[in-house]
């Protein structure tokens, strides 16, 4: 799984870096998204419904920080 840090980005920021490393990867790779962002939860969950990737799973850390995964 690829991770991916961005922490300090407010939204849209996140989603826009994540759609352009996305769109021209192979289909099946997992990809952890760190945010400190509150919307970021929201957005990815739309990202993923409008782009056709699976959100897998979402967790907030004691930081307040969200490790957000998705699969292309």
């Amino acid at each position: 799984m690829i991770e991916l840090n961005y922490i300090g980005l407010k939204c849209p920021l996140p989603v826009i870096k994540a759609y352009k490393l996305l769109k021209n990867k192979n289909k099946g790779e997992k990809y952890k998204f760190l945010c400190d962002d509150p919307s970021s939860l929201k957005d990815f969950k739309n990202f993923c419904i409008n782009t056709g990737y699976t959100f897998i799973s979402a967790e907030k850390d004691k930081e307040k920080n969200y490790k957000i995964v998705i699969k292309t």
